[in-house]
């Protein structure tokens, strides 16, 4: 599965837990560069602020979305790097649903 469909299924299984999210940005539109380094997707979860990046196995994160990621941490909000389903139900504790 390529980053762009483990995306989409994430969305959906966050969906199927009652989160809400959605994708900052799709392949075709790329963030503008104000934006540099926002997470894939974003969300709320737990009334907190929710940004999850979503990396491929061969995909390594760049400077700009560490920065980004302890921006929200030091803000109170959830972010974490997401290369499967697992890491998502790991890092949220979410019940499994399948």
């Amino acid at each position: 599965m390529n980053e762009n469909e483990l995306t989409n299924e994430i969305v959906k299984l966050l969906r199927r837990c009652g989160v809400w999210c959605y994708r900052t940005h799709r392949p075709i539109f790329p963030p503008p560069p104000e934006n540099a380094g926002i997470a894939d997707i974003a969300g709320i979860y737990d009334f907190r602020p929710l940004y999850i990046e979503v990396k491929g196995p061969r995909t390594k994160i760049k400077p700009e979305q560490i920065t980004f990621g302890e921006n929200v941490k030091e803000r109170g909000g959830i972010w974490f790097i997401a290369q499967s389903f697992e890491d998502v139900i790991r890092e949220l504790d979410l019940p499994v649903l399948f």
